[in-house]
């Protein structure tokens, strides 16, 4: 596997972790499903196990799911202890294990030498001048980012160079990724990968997960594109809302299927009275196709 080329690979530095203040994932637990018992446990179940076993009080919103595993918040470092040391939950007839979590939890770690293609990556400005593209609002779901990624850093850097992004939200029980952006489907991939680079005594080396993109455009939701050129109705000080419920089949990987169902597209746009400037300049951006853009810097 050393050789091998992991595709639409895009790098995070540990140092810009811990320059966001992201990197510290204290007092958390891994909780390891039998493979039997993967669509059978719900968060309530987790939740009230801990609390009747070990009298650790959860919620719902302490618990994050990741692959077929669940992370647990833990209140405090004692609580992780006494889950570790105890080491396995039961429920209802399942044996739930817990493991220590750790930044690399579920990663293909390779030498960074390996790797070839790190500085690959869509340019947007020639997608901008590319007509064989074209260019509308979409909605990308993005999964498999694992937790202590989840922040907007990664998703700017995940899409930046393919399109436009103008909204991101988080599912944090699932880690799934909503972003409302401004581009081409046909530039958007399937599937990408996000690195983690870190420096240890044996060199430098990237800890890699796979992550899957769900592309949605107007037309699949239901409702069509607004028209291209700058014949647009004002959008200052204004909110655009559209609800419209889906039920399709999404095509994850060649391996992977699920349903989704009631899917929500919200776009919200509000401007301060009088920046007529900002106004115009934000309608040019969304509804034609000429120009480029550099996403500003976000802090996770």
């Amino acid at each position: 596997m050393l050789n091998h080329q992991y595709p639409n690979l895009k790098v995070i530095e540990e140092r810009e972790l811990e320059d966001s203040g992201r990197y510290g994932f204290n007092n958390v637990v891994v909780a390891k499903i039998p493979p039997p018992a993967v669509h059978q446990l719900t968060y309530q179940h987790i939740v009230d196990a801990v609390q009747q076993q070990f009298l650790i009080d959860l919620s719902i919103e302490d618990i994050c799911k990741f692959g077929t595993d669940y992370f647990i918040k833990t209140p405090n470092a004692l609580a992780a202890t006494n889950l570790l040391t105890q080491s396995f939950l039961r429920i209802l007839s399942y044996t739930v294990t817990f493991i220590p979590w750790n930044p690399y939890y579920g990663a293909i770690i390779v030498p960074c030498r390996t790797q070839t293609n790190l500085n690959t990556t869509h340019n947007l400005s020639h997608n901008n001048s590319n007509t064989s593209f074209r260019r509308e609002y979409l909605s990308i779901e993005i999964s498999g980012i694992p937790p202590h990624l989840c922040c907007d850093l990664a998703v700017h850097r995940l899409l930046g160079g393919i399109c436009t992004i103008h909204s991101i939200s988080l599912e944090p029980s699932t880690l799934v990724y909503t972003v409302n952006v401004h581009g081409s489907d046909t530039l958007v991939p399937n599937a990408a990968h996000i690195a983690l680079a870190t420096t240890t005594s044996h060199g430098d080396l990237l800890n890699i997960w796979p992550v899957w993109y769900d592309t949605y455009t107007r037309e699949m939701l239901g409702s069509p594109s607004p028209p291209a050129g700058n014949h647009m109705p004002s959008l200052h000080g204004g909110i655009h809302l559209l609800i419209h419920s889906v039920t399709k089949t999404r095509k994850l990987s060649q391996q992977k299927k699920r349903l989704a169902s009631c899917y929500i597209l919200l776009t919200c746009t509000s401007l301060l009275p009088g920046d007529t400037d900002l106004d115009t300049e934000l309608r040019r951006e969304a509804y034609t196709y000429e120009g480029t853009y550099t996403a500003p810097e976000n802090n996770c």
